[in-house]
């Protein structure tokens, strides 16, 4: 691993943790709510699905870490959300995809490998 990997990744990791603590809500409410668990489980296996298909489009580029895939997805999610006026919410429900998905991105942050994929 070279200088500029680690540096992706402790980049990705910083900004990750970062959105993690302004959405520590709804870590609570997912333990707390089955529905919220439900739904961030389905949002899970979505950003899952999208990052596995960003990698597979790499196909033949440089190699990136998965964990920097996972923080552009999120953070390009994010910046769109915040344009558009979005703040965590106060009272997390399961209809709220938006929250969700960050907040998936976030929790697939904290448990998945951090294996390269192409960039």
């Amino acid at each position: 691993m070279n200088i500029w990997d680690c540096a992706a990744r402790w980049s990705a990791r910083r900004w990750l943790r970062r959105l993690d603590s302004r959405l520590q809500a709804g870590h609570v409410a997912a333990d707390h709510d089955p529905i919220i668990a439900a739904a961030l489980a389905s949002h899970v296996q979505v950003v899952r699905t999208q990052i596995r298909i960003d990698a597979s489009a790499r196909t033949g580029l440089v190699q990136a870490p998965q964990l920097v895939l996972l923080a552009v997805y999120a953070e390009e999610i994010y910046q769109e959300a915040v344009r558009a006026g979005w703040q965590p919410p106060l009272v997390w429900t399961s209809l709220d995809g938006l929250s969700l998905r960050l907040l998936a991105c976030c929790a697939l942050a904290s448990t998945r490998p951090d294996a390269p994929v192409r960039r």
